[in-house]
């Protein structure tokens, strides 16, 4: 099975790196995925990830979902960038899932509530919802989160 996780922030602003930190930490953490640090530019690898075709693509990303910080939910894609306030890129997550539509089996979409996005180190309960996170991908248990 081919799996592919696109993180998606700015490693600047606090916990908006939520999703590059996740995306380190598979990185580390098992082999079995294939990481992009997509970081604020994340259409960047929108070609690269389509001609891999992978089984699975699962994207995470800090997201405005107004929960505690460090919560994290799976958010339906039909949801994405529609209902719920995304961290600010140049392309909206939302064209760059439909790109990808076609050439990935399934598609998941982590979105873990930030505290501040101001500039400076994420927060510790974004680090420690980004450790549980990568720990549940590594583990493929993705599917088990908890939907918004």
């Amino acid at each position: 099975m081919r799996k592919v996780l696109l993180a998606i922030g700015n490693d600047l602003k606090g916990d908006d790196s939520a999703g590059m930190l996740v995306g380190r930490l598979v990185m580390n953490m098992c082999k079995s995925w294939k990481v992009y640090l997509g970081g604020t530019t994340p259409e960047s690898y929108v070609f690269k990830i389509s001609e891999e075709k992978p089984d699975v693509l699962v994207i995470v990303d800090a997201t405005i979902m107004g929960k505690a910080p460090g919560e994290y939910f799976l958010i339906p894609i039909e949801r994405v960038s529609r209902e719920i306030m995304l961290s600010t890129h140049r392309i909206p997550t939302r064209l760059i899932i439909e790109l990808l539509r076609e050439s990935c089996g399934e598609i998941y979409f982590i979105g873990i509530q930030p505290k501040t996005l101001d500039f400076g180190p994420p927060s510790r309960d974004v680090i420690k919802a980004c450790k549980e996170v990568a720990k549940i991908i590594c583990e493929d248990r993705y599917k088990e989160i908890k939907m918004l």
